[in-house]
């Protein structure tokens, strides 16, 4: 998948929040979840295990 491919799906600037150009919100970070088929609450579960 490309970041093109991903925007024309989601209208989501995966580039620009990677860059920090763009902040993201919770609404937008769910909507990126859905989109690759992860719960949100597994997003959070997978980050508190990688400390």
């Amino acid at each position: 998948m490309t970041l093109e491919v991903f925007y024309f799906d989601t209208g989501i600037h995966l580039a620009r929040i990677e860059q920090g150009k763009q902040n993201i919100s919770v609404v937008t970070l769910a909507k990126i979840c859905e989109y690759f088929e992860i719960d949100l609450s597994e997003f959070f579960s997978n980050i508190e295990k990688m400390k």
